[in-house]
């Protein structure tokens, strides 16, 4: 766990160290920029008698820092729990809210609510995991050509919720045997690992987007005589590394 926890701290440095880097960079290539336009703009005037409309002078070379400088709060929703909420086995409701950064690191949180009955978790009855979650995290984002990026990201994540398990037991020399039990205020964290991209629509605020997330439990409370199953905002307790997939529209406010 020990080692867990300084990868992800290494990570997160490399993240700020790279993103300070590039900023640099970008300032840098603005003041050469703005050394070249000083430059042009002191040279002599016309003193040999060429007709001024005969001087022609070198386009200047349009700058795209717009994709590069771009900042500004965004506010989204995961569209793809949206369309699960009418299923019989899962209600999801996710929303985040971040900022992206000039020097393109975004640092954001996610929140939601989920009503999990997966089907077939108890072979003689049923389970219901019911709570919220949020998570915490960074993204370093790389535009692509056009008005898309990629982006890698880290993410911590933790969940309050309550659980019920119902079940029984047939026979034909006893009575039927029936339990419920119900477990409250229980807790789970984890850390994601993510890579994502998205895409503006048609050059507006509006923004499409996916991410892969893969999860990684630390810590929740082990129950007897019958184990937590699933945890809302992170899966099944049965796999300590959870991949999951996320689709989500969102709305960024304002542009650098």
């Amino acid at each position: 766990m020990k080692l867990l926890f300084k990868y992800i701290f290494s990570l997160l440095t490399i993240v700020v160290l790279l993103s300070t880097t590039l900023s640099a960079q970008d300032s840098t290539q603005v003041i050469e920029k703005e050394r070249v336009a000083l430059q042009t703009d002191s040279v002599a005037p016309n003193t040999i008698g060429i007709p001024q409309d005969s001087l022609k002078t070198a386009p200047k070379a349009s700058s795209d820092s717009s994709q590069l400088t771009m900042q500004g709060l965004e506010i989204g929703v995961d569209t793809g729990k949206i369309l699960l909420f009418a299923s019989d086995f899962e209600k999801k409701v996710q929303v985040s809210l971040g900022y992206l950064f000039k020097n393109r690191l975004a640092i954001y949180t996610e929140g939601g609510y989920g009503k999990l009955t997966p089907p077939g978790a108890i072979e003689n009855g049923t389970y219901l995991s019911e709570g919220f979650y949020a998570t915490t995290g960074l993204e370093y984002r790389l535009h692509l050509e056009g008005s898309g990026s990629f982006y890698p990201g880290i993410a911590y994540g933790i969940s309050r919720f309550d659980d019920e398990v119902t079940f029984s037991i047939d026979s034909d020399l006893f009575n039927d045997f029936e339990k419920r039990f119900a477990r409250t205020n229980m807790e789970a964290r984890w850390i994601e690992f993510i890579l994502g991209s998205e895409q503006s629509i048609k050059k507006s605020l509006f923004i499409l987007g996916w991410k892969f997330k893969l999860r990684y439990l630390l810590s929740y409370p082990p129950q007897h005589p019958v184990d937590v199953y699933t945890i809302p905002g992170y899966g099944r307790t049965l796999d300590k590394l959870a991949p999951a997939v996320n689709f989500y529209i969102k709305y960024r406010l304002g542009k650098g």
